[in-house]
């Protein structure tokens, strides 16, 4: 198993991507992040055709939950945990609470509402769920630029060594 320089506890690579104790610094973190993408990416561009609905007019829903047999929804459960653990570690560097993590995934469920169940309101018609989206949005990337960019701890604190 390979491991991780940089820390008494020697952290594995699996316990970077599954485990939810300890602290990662921001170089830790963007590896990680970016092979997450590149995985969700590489799984993304097998798609050969596009899905159609059943009057074989193409849509939108099938074009974005359907990818090469597996469903969006899948690439995401394979990838959710690791990015979980990513961020919570991420935040323990930076002596907060790892339920800080809520904040990265927030616009993942309001998304999801307004695709699938088609929440949203007409374009140029905003209503209540395109609002709770744009929120929910704003505290992702708020919370990606500070896992991503702000310094963590130095030093020990409360979640490890540095």
């Amino acid at each position: 198993m390979a491991v991780l320089p940089g820390s008494d506890n020697r952290k594995s690579v699996q316990n970077l991507l599954f485990g939810f104790h300890g602290r990662i610094d921001r170089q830790w973190w963007w590896l990680g992040m970016v092979a997450i993408i590149a995985i969700q990416a590489a799984l993304g561009e097998l798609n050969a055709e596009e899905p159609t609905s059943a009057k074989g007019v193409s849509d939108f829903r099938a074009v974005f939950l359907h990818i090469n047999g597996w469903s969006l929804s899948t690439l995401d459960i394979l990838t959710f945990w690791p990015a979980v653990a990513l961020d919570v570690k991420r935040w323990h560097d930076l002596d907060m609470s790892g339920a800080c993590a809520l904040l990265s995934c927030s616009a993942t469920p309001a998304y999801i509402a307004i695709v699938l169940f088609q929440l949203g309101g007409p374009l140029g018609q905003p209503n209540a769920f395109d609002f709770a989206f744009l929120v929910a949005l704003a505290l992702t990337l708020g919370s990606i630029l500070v896992l991503g960019f702000a310094r963590g701890t130095r030093g020990p604190n409360r979640f490890g060594l540095g």
